[in-house]
């Protein structure tokens, strides 16, 4: 970089004038890195993000309904809880419904909540495919009470129970889709950061320092 500095410049004005322009072209260099480093983040973040496929969440909502005790039905409630997830539950699922997935992921898939202390059971089916998450949750009714019955018949006098929907519940769907803005906030702000711990640590001594 060239100085225009009058011939009757001294020695001290000369000096103060190259010092500024180094550190000039070093704030330069910094804030790029800085920049760079906050544009890059965000668009890698975005990127990996929208490579995500939207899930679709199908529930619905039932009721255990039994004349046992409060006791016996907590058992019972906790124990439907179990038996949700379990891959002979899928096998089940995957026959009534024909979906092309493994028993075992659909039951990866189903995810059991309950109010604390209640009979309410919400069971959720996770997929890719939104046809395919409602044909799961519609067909929970029926395959599981009729595991349930199958389950009765070999227990005995054990109490009797099954799931019936909640009044007026059917199956609701949510998407969810990947969240490429908010993620692109987080991977900028990532960035942001790398680009100032570089521009501290490269290079090793300031401009301003080096010997003319």
């Amino acid at each position: 970089m060239s100085l225009n500095l009058d011939p009757t410049t001294s020695a001290p004005d000369l000096e103060v004038a190259r010092h500024g322009a180094r550190n000039s072209a070093w704030g330069r260099r910094n804030l790029a890195l800085v920049l760079l480093g906050l544009v890059a983040g965000a668009i890698v973040a975005a990127g990996a993000t929208a490579t995500r496929p939207t899930v679709y969440e199908s529930s619905a909502t039932f009721i255990l309904q039994s004349a046992a005790s409060a006791s016996q039905t907590e058992t019972l409630v906790r124990n439907m809880m179990a038996l949700v997830p379990d891959v002979n539950v899928g096998e089940d699922l995957q026959r009534v419904t024909g979906i092309d997935r493994d028993p075992a992921d659909i039951a990866e898939r189903l995810l059991v909540e309950r109010p604390p202390g209640s009979s309410v059971l919400t069971i959720t089916y996770s997929d890719e495919d939104e046809q395919s998450g409602q044909a799961v949750v519609a067909a929970l009714e029926p395959v599981l009470n009729a595991r349930v019955e199958r389950l009765q018949s070999t227990a005995g006098d054990a109490p009797v129970f099954a799931l019936s929907p909640w009044s007026g519940t059917d199956v609701t769907t949510v998407r969810n889709t990947p969240p490429v803005l908010r993620n692109a906030g987080l991977g900028a702000v990532v960035g942001l950061a790398v680009g100032l711990c570089l521009s501290l640590v490269l290079p090793t001594r300031r401009p301003g320092h080096e010997r003319d």
